[in-house]
């Protein structure tokens, strides 16, 4: 006599083998997310980073207050150290205002970031602070 249909075994195994390939899936998936939420938070540190860099290096700042410490560009270059806030840079049209932190989405002009600017032996490296 002939049966139609699945053994017992046949079914474990294909529930097994489809238990394997989802959790193989949903791994994959979340080390996706975590790698584009990765790399959306340092496009958008260095967005930041960049812009301040940018700012320090426009000579029209050389006697103008640009920092949250009330100093001129030529102030900073001479103590080594420019804190320049996310409100400044805005204001100079260096972001906009609609740019979001993708780890948060708090609204960058709202919260208030500080890039950290600095100067060693010639050499200008920008820093933001946060979280």
């Amino acid at each position: 006599m002939k049966s139609k249909g699945f053994t017992i075994i046949e079914l474990l195994v294909t529930i097994a083998i489809i238990g394997i390939v989802a959790t193989s899936a949903s791994i994959g998936i979340n080390h996706f997310i975590k790698y584009k939420e990765e790399k959306a938070m340092e496009q958008f540190k260095n967005e930041l980073e960049s812009n301040a860099c940018l700012l320090v290096d426009l000579t029209k700042y050389n006697t103008e207050i640009i920092t949250i410490d009330h100093k001129s560009l030529l102030e900073c270059r001479g103590q080594n150290l420019c804190l320049i806030s996310t409100d400044t840079l805005y204001k100079e049209g260096l972001i906009k205002e609609n740019l979001y932190n993708p780890k948060n989405n708090e609204k960058v002009i709202e919260h208030g970031y500080i890039i950290k600017v600095t100067w060693t032996d010639g050499l200008k490296e920008c820093q933001l602070q946060y979280e």
